[in-house]
């Protein structure tokens, strides 16, 4: 079994509520554009439970996104809180409800931990506790997308249109930073032809100056109508999800 402890949440639940925030993320033209289909969400309320058999005493804490309190063979104790633990036959169970974002839990202890062998349940159904092994520290949040980031330059800049295209060469999701004498407006594209269509662009931001909050986008080329080459520059930030060689996660399934 794994020796290190990880967030654990009800499974299926980060994923759905990922998958929520981003597709409230979305726009067509300038305006908010959320899903129009039906959302799933996370479940609201989860009970973690494990037993464990204690040779001797040892001390542990339970650190939560959301309310409750661990309950130890019946009696109450508190999150956030150092908890001693007698040796002997010991039933844990976490209790933990959160109204505005995913319910997960990390304990920290040498023998009483969040590792493999946790049991999750929704008061309905009752499953191995689910994690990932992107969550192991315990500063971290699984409610937030823990991005890492590469700076982008334009690979190629085109005078056409009355304006500048420029190409990054790759497709970049994140924002772009602007250094312009006066505002521009930023039409974005995943090709060419989608980028240069200024009227009917999807994603387009106008009146840009180099103070202005830049909006996240997915995109390779941007146009800016109404400039000419070596007026502005523009530099993208790219952001991705940091990749682990998935067969660290087999040491965390073989469940003692």
């Amino acid at each position: 079994m794994s020796k290190e402890a990880v967030w654990l949440w009800y499974p299926g639940d980060f994923e759905i509520h990922q998958g929520m925030l981003q597709n409230f993320k979305r726009e067509e033209r300038g305006m908010g554009w959320p899903a129009y289909w039906y959302i799933d969400d996370c479940n609201r309320n989860v009970n973690f439970k494990r037993h464990y058999d204690l040779k001797e005493s040892t001390q542990f804490t339970v650190l939560a996104k959301g309310t409750g309190y661990v309950d130890i063979n019946g009696t109450k104790y508190r999150l956030n809180h150092a908890i001693n633990c007698d040796a002997g036959a010991t039933d844990i169970q976490v209790f933990v409800g959160n109204v505005q974002g995913l319910p997960t839990i990390y304990i920290v202890g040498e023998i009483i931990k969040s590792d493999s062998g946790w049991l999750a349940s929704n008061f309905v159904t009752t499953l191995p506790a689910g994690h990932d092994i992107l969550y192991t520290d315990c500063n971290q949040d699984p409610n937030v997308i823990e991005y890492r980031t590469e700076k982008v330059v334009a690979k190629a800049q085109q005078a056409v249109d009355g304006g500048v295209l420029y190409d990054f060469g790759r497709a970049v999701n994140g924002t772009v930073t602007v250094k312009t004498n006066g505002p521009v407006t930023l039409c974005y594209g995943e090709s060419e032809t989608e980028a240069r269509d200024v009227e009917m662009c999807y994603y387009k931001q106008s009146d840009v100056t180099a103070t202005t909050k830049v909006r996240k986008r997915a995109f390779r080329y941007v146009f800016v109508p109404h400039c000419q080459l070596g007026d502005i520059e523009l530099t993208a930030m790219h952001e991705y999800i940091r990749q682990i060689a998935r067969n660290n996660l087999n040491e965390f399934n073989d469940v003692n």
